[in-house]
């Protein structure tokens, strides 16, 4: 302790100074004293700001910083819950998962390998469109073998009997209730054959149809020619699952594309040689033929147009189902 007086440094039990005789207050502290304390003061308010701030920033990083940096890792650069790739693979679309036009995704199910004992197989369709998260789906494969319609007769889309198989029959038994209320029930234009003149009928409501001349001209690419007339894509070889080849006493119509063919008839028309080993078959279109007896179809080589026409009666034809789904 020190005297307030005069500073001399005096014991603790001291009542007057030793030096000046002036009375000690047993109250008051010394100025060091005070210095000492008051620099304690300012260091423990300065530990409180620091130990504060650190406690604001580890409260921040677990609420708002760590979140965010997972969900970054779990999303793609596009957002989507997974990277689009190179739109190869087959995209299971139970998972909701960002489609675009080239991806394969399954949805419903349908007899494909030809074996009841082990039950339907999922369907693979190809995404044509995309539109605000509607999609258009087109079968990856010919999943059946069915005349345009039971009889030769004049009809149209709206009343020829494969409309009324895909929009009762397939679509009751290929798609779960669930499933039903993903389709969108979309009006389908049926314009007149553009080469023929041949009238196309009434404008049909459907959840399941068949593509027109113009929807192929639109979502495919031609190697030679144009759909006006005819053309041969190579996206349009498809081939069929074992049910349609051996369904309706095995009358499906197929082309096995071996070295010879390719070299014969297809590398002419700009086809690269991934088609070689290929088992394809010829499917129906919508758009009428040259009269309403006779319907568009897509033939076995890729070949396509208003000017490539069958009989609605003939029996080995390839159904390949298109619908509008919910994403």
């Amino acid at each position: 302790m020190f005297c307030v007086h005069c500073g001399t440094s005096i014991p603790g039990d001291c009542e007057y100074c030793p030096a000046c005789g002036e009375k000690i207050n047993s109250n008051s502290e010394g100025a060091h004293d005070k210095q000492k304390r008051s620099g304690n003061k300012k260091l423990f308010i300065s530990l409180s700001c620091v130990i504060g701030t650190l406690v604001v920033l580890i409260v921040l990083f677990f609420v708002i910083i760590l979140p965010s940096v997972k969900k970054s890792l779990m999303m793609g650069n596009n957002g989507s819950s997974i990277p689009t790739g190179d739109n190869q693979g087959v995209i299971d679309d139970s998972a909701s998962e960002v489609t675009e036009a080239g991806d394969i995704i399954t949805f419903g199910a349908y007899e494909q390998d030809n074996d009841f004992s082990n039950g339907p197989e999922p369907i693979e369709w190809i995404v044509l469109d995309n539109q605000d998260g509607r999609l258009l789906l087109l079968s990856h494969y010919v999943i059946e073998n069915k005349p345009y319609n039971t009889v030769d007769a004049d009809v149209t889309w709206e009343n020829c009997t494969l409309r009324y198989f895909l929009n009762d029959e397939f679509y009751q038994s290929a798609f779960s209730e669930d499933e039903k209320k993903r389709i969108v029930s979309t009006t389908i234009p049926n314009p007149d054959n553009s080469f023929y003149g041949t009238e196309g009928g009434q404008d049909t409501i459907d959840n399941v149809f068949l593509l027109n001349i113009d929807e192929i001209g639109r979502y495919f690419s031609f190697n030679n020619g144009g759909i006006d007339q005819y053309g041969y894509s190579q996206q349009l070889l498809c081939e069929p699952t074992e049910y349609a080849k051996k369904v309706n006493n095995e009358a499906l119509w197929i082309l096995y594309i071996d070295s010879d063919e390719y070299n014969e008839h297809l590398l002419g028309q700009g086809y690269d040689n991934s088609c070689v080993g290929m088992t394809t078959t010829y499917w129906w279109l919508r758009t009428p033929g040259d009269n309403n007896g006779s319907v568009c179809s897509v033939r076995r080589n890729g070949s396509a147009g208003s000017y490539f026409i069958d009989t609605v009666g003939h029996e080995d034809g390839g159904v390949r189902p298109a619908l509008w789904i919910q994403e």
